[in-house]
């Protein structure tokens, strides 16, 4: 079970470098990931962005989500007192676990939270063999 994840933790934890040593202005969305029993979901903060903002991809088993954040509202630079809110553009890349089907992958976003729902691969996923064999005869 874990083995799965640490695919996942060992380029998280590679991207968490480079967050933090990035401009603090630069947006980079926060990340959980969460295993259940028929995939994963990976959650993003990612407020005020629409589908249209963000782009999901998966090729040769890399998981990518990218997009830019602008501000809100039009204004010139010089009217701020004060700029804390992070924008720009973005860029996430997770490997995924060998043997995931990127068609099954699905990605969603709502209220400024992205979810992409991952499959597990097939070979993980728990089988129940079906037993052969004779039955019991009930008795007259």
């Amino acid at each position: 079970m874990f083995a799965l994840l640490n695919q996942f933790d060992d380029l998280v934890q590679d991207e968490a470098r480079n967050l933090r040593s990035n401009s603090q202005r630069n947006f980079q969305p926060l990340i959980d990931i969460e295993e259940h029993e028929k995939g994963y979901n990976v959650w993003a903060d990612v407020p005020g962005l629409t589908a249209e903002d963000l782009e999901v991809t998966v090729e040769n088993g890399i998981l990518t989500l990218q997009g830019e954040r602008h501000l809100s509202r039009a204004s010139t630079k010089d009217a701020y007192q004060r700029t804390e809110r992070a924008v720009g553009a973005f860029r996430r890349v997770f490997h995924l676990p060998k043997g995931v089907d990127g068609s099954g992958i699905e990605a969603s976003v709502e209220n400024g939270e992205l979810k992409i729902t991952i499959p597990k691969p097939v070979a993980s996923l728990p089988l129940q063999v079906k037993v052969a064999g004779q039955r019991k005869v009930s008795a007259p």
